[in-house]
């Protein structure tokens, strides 16, 4: 009787144990989207730490992207235009919690991703409003994000039927 499958069977099992087993097709990516305006990042976390790296999509520039850091809350001024008095109490109501981050671009308006190494498989997009922009992020079949920031003044709409929030 040749036994070497049973004893090659047998050290195997071990090792079958502790694998780990593959994501099912439909788990929900471990990161997650923000957009950034000037030095300030708004996101859907209150309790994101100082020294979290961020990859930054510069929507202007064919989409390139870079990385920045947190480095804690923001405060209202000219380094975070979303938390301007005039703009804040908008910017604010959907549940958006405000970083400050350095970064080495210096960008306008960016989309931010906390947790992603990559961004393969991703588009970005932005459009304005009447007086703001809007930010998406699709895997190619559908939108896995959104995101909006109130300028407080009026734009040249560039959003399909005028991209009203």
């Amino acid at each position: 009787m040749n036994t070497k499958p049973f004893w090659f069977a047998l050290a195997c099992m071990p090792l079958a144990a502790c694998a780990t087993p593959p994501a099912p097709a439909n788990a929900k990516p471990n990161y997650q989207f923000g957009w950034m305006a000037g030095s300030c990042v708004a996101l859907q976390q209150a309790d994101i730490a100082a020294h979290q790296v961020v990859t930054i999509v510069a929507l202007d520039d064919h989409d390139t992207a870079s990385t920045g850091v947190i480095t804690g809350k923001a405060v209202p001024g000219e380094a975070c235009p979303p938390l301007l008095s005039d703009r804040a109490d908008f910017n604010t109501a959907e549940g958006n919690h405000f970083y400050a981050l350095k970064s080495a671009p210096k960008l306008d308006a960016a989309i931010v991703i906390v947790g992603a190494a990559s961004t393969r498989g991703l588009q970005f997009a932005s459009c304005t409003t009447e007086e703001g922009i809007r930010f998406m992020v699709s895997d190619g079949k559908s939108v896995v994000w959104k995101g909006y920031y109130y300028l407080g003044y009026d734009t040249t709409p560039t959003c399909a039927g005028g991209g009203e929030e």
